[in-house]
């Protein structure tokens, strides 16, 4: 067992612990970092996102909220001025849309943290649980992704009852770093099946194709040799032979292959 002192209030350590100065002051490197990463990957992941979105839509996977950027934004604007009750009524709507597993487990976090500013203990840590249990099941969470939120739940009552909303949003980025990475992992993966699903689709659409191909021109074949067998001509589909002849009905005959199979 060892003590720390970062910045802030002296808090004993164990395995797994983290101090409370490593949560409020020891993440900005770690933002800076993702902030950087998300960058970098923002144009990489666009074209595929693209496409995900796009099957999940049709599928009828995602629901859309279109006022859900208004309440995130408003959300912001509360919790940088302080606003603590209009934050935590905003939260609560976005926790009650239906969005992304993640960020739903995001929002309880934030929950949690302006709960302990308006001095609800008790609902901060039902706060934690609920994001816990989000990590723990929600869809392409898991693996042990909890890992940060239920030592958060173990030191919410060492934070100070004021946090600026750059130590929430810190607390909070710290805290959903893993459910983030583990999120993105799923995603990937998922992208990856639906890539290689696409390229045997095309693959088997290029053989496919190459068969009909082939079908054809052994149809065409064997129409147009039975036709100048039996007639002693050459067909061609752009000349016909006379109305009411043998040989137009010959030609009809192979004609109609043709018009199937495609000049």
């Amino acid at each position: 067992m060892t003590k720390s002192r970062t910045g802030g209030q002296v808090i004993s350590r164990g395995s797994g612990d983290i101090s409370e100065g490593e949560v409020r002051y020891g993440i900005i490197k770690l933002r800076k970092s993702l902030l950087m990463q998300n960058r970098t990957d923002k144009k990489e992941r666009l074209g595929s996102m693209f496409k995900i979105i796009c099957m999940l839509l049709l599928a009828g996977g995602l629901a859309v909220n279109v006022c859900g950027m208004d309440i995130y934004n408003s959300k912001e604007a509360a919790l940088k001025s302080g606003n603590y009750s209009e934050a935590r009524r905003l939260l609560l709507r976005l926790i009650q849309s239906d969005g992304a597993s993640v960020n739903t487990a995001s929002s309880y976090i934030q929950l949690a943290l302006v709960d302990r500013c308006l001095y609800k203990d008790n609902e901060a840590k039902t706060a934690i649980s609920n994001a816990i249990y989000i990590m723990k099941n929600g869809d392409m969470l898991g693996n042990g992704c909890e890992a940060r939120a239920e030592i958060l739940l173990r030191k919410i009552n060492k934070l100070p009852r004021r946090l600026s909303y750059r130590e929430i949003y810190d607390i909070s980025a710290f805290t959903m770093e893993i459910p983030y990475a583990q999120w993105h992992r799923e995603m990937d993966r998922i992208i990856a099946r639906y890539d290689a699903l696409a390229g045997r689709f095309s693959s088997q659409t290029r053989s496919l194709l190459r068969e009909r191909e082939f079908q054809a021109s052994v149809a065409k074949f064997y129409a147009k040799q039975e036709y100048e067998k039996s007639t002693k001509s050459t067909f061609n589909p752009n000349y016909p032979p006379p109305r009411g002849s043998e040989a137009r009905e010959k030609w009809n005959a192979c004609k109609r292959i043709y018009d199937i199979w495609g000049n």
